[in-house]
């Protein structure tokens, strides 16, 4: 998996938000958002939001508790409220770097199949900006998508995506073995359960990678859920470093 290290989102205490930018912070939904969007700020990990404990995540939103520990609900609201910001809150130069590292990465493990399509899965394809840049890398791709924000899916549709919907304990309906390789772009770093770890490994064919990074840590569980899922080999790519 491709390493992109940010902060680590720590057990610090809370601080107040002053009160003269406390204007700023709006909620929406079961979350806050720093809506001055500046990109040369970047804001306390740990922020007292209405008297509870919130947590910094891709800068500009708070949320009400580490990332790892978002119920499947509250990762679809998340994600459609990225999409929603999406050009205030998303480095997309950042994301393309991390893309284009994961399309080396499969140029190189799949150099047999030169010259041929290869099949593969953007896995949590949201409304299809990592997969429009998979594509933009990779041209010689039949890319499909899936996710569980039907919203989502429906956006990238609308772009021309293979997108479909994807319930949390759904299998997938694809064969076995139908993917060379399947990506997952600032997936991992949600609570992905072990059913989709397995999913994911079944419609894999022999040996085809399945290429991700994180967001800010490798959940703590990961390998040993990847290993228990099938995937004998894991191999970290530290291709992509943070400047803090």
């Amino acid at each position: 998996f491709v390493s992109s290290p940010v902060e680590m989102m720590n057990t610090k205490s809370a601080t107040r938000v002053p009160t003269n930018i406390s204007p700023h912070f709006q909620r929406e939904g079961s979350f806050f958002v720093d809506h001055r969007f500046n990109k040369r700020f970047r804001g306390q990990d740990i922020l007292e939001l209405s008297g509870k404990r919130f947590f910094r995540f891709m800068d500009f939103f708070y949320i009400p508790k580490p990332i790892i520990s978002l119920t499947p609900s509250e990762i679809i609201e998340l994600c459609e409220l990225r999409n929603k910001y999406f050009h205030f809150v998303v480095d997309e130069h950042l994301n393309g770097e991390i893309v284009a590292c994961m399309a080396n990465y499969l140029r190189h493990a799949l150099k047999t199949k030169a010259g041929r399509n290869v099949r593969a899965l953007d896995f949590g394809c949201g409304a299809g900006a990592s997969s429009c840049m998979i594509i933009e890398n990779l041209s010689k791709i039949d890319l499909y998508g899936v996710d569980i924000s039907s919203k989502a899916v429906s956006d990238a549709q609308k772009s021309g995506l293979k997108a479909s919907w994807l319930g949390l304990n759904d299998p997938m309906q694809f064969p076995d073995q139908f993917f060379d390789a399947v990506f997952a772009v600032f997936v991992m770093h949600f609570n992905v359960n072990f059913q989709s770890l397995q999913n994911i490994h079944r419609v894999l064919k022999q040996a085809g990678p399945f290429i991700f990074n994180c967001y800010k840590n490798e959940p703590p569980s990961m390998r040993r859920f990847l290993s228990s899922a099938g995937f004998s080999r894991i191999e970290r790519l530290p291709c992509v470093q943070l400047k803090e």
